[in-house]
């Protein structure tokens, strides 16, 4: 697996084995930010789920100051680490090892993000409760937003409180979502 675009383009990235994890294939996330254009610039970003970390180091590539990267296994967590370190990028990153979904998760005490990116397994039930607790908590600044990659078969709703669907495009049997926080400062 390689990055797609930016200062790092082309560098390789380590993958977790087995069928634990499934990686954003290539083309999808060089649509995904053609979407993004030149938001990732300056930006804070959050991958959760993030496996092998491709969306967070993708956009590192392409500008953003720094990402939250929270995974739940921990063999994940320690390639993510692995990878930040080969790419030198480490201090703009920090990985959290737990799930994404708890209700005390650490990451919420690092945002308010830019962008964030959200790529559960696909037959999970925890896109509405994060989507959620992402409005709710004010977790995304004002015009930032949440990247949802997902199944043609889950469903979601057009708002989250102040998440607002703009966008939403079709990679084969994957779906990815565009949502921006429309919510005043």
């Amino acid at each position: 697996m390689r990055i797609t675009g930016g200062a790092l383009c082309r560098r390789t990235l380590k993958a977790p084995e087995g069928s634990g994890t499934r990686p954003t294939q290539d083309r999808v996330r060089e649509s995904m930010f053609a979407i993004l254009a030149g938001r990732c610039e300056g930006s804070e970003v959050l991958d959760l789920f993030a496996g092998s970390g491709s969306l967070g180091f993708e956009a590192i590539s392409r500008g953003a100051i720094s990402c939250v990267f929270v995974e739940s296994s921990r063999k994940a967590a320690s390639i993510i680490e692995t990878n930040a370190a080969s790419l030198g990028v480490k201090g703009m990153t920090r990985v959290i090892n737990e799930d994404a979904a708890r209700e005390q998760c650490g990451w919420k005490t690092y945002g308010p993000f830019d962008i964030v990116f959200m790529d559960p397994p696909y037959a999970s039930d925890k896109y509405e409760g994060l989507l959620a607790a992402l409005s709710e908590n004010n977790l995304v600044k004002p015009m930032g937003i949440v990247v949802v990659e997902r199944a043609k078969i889950k469903q979601l709703a057009e708002e989250y409180g102040g998440l607002k669907l703009r966008r939403s495009e079709k990679y084969g049997a994957t779906f990815v979502d565009f949502y921006q926080n429309i919510a005043e400062d």
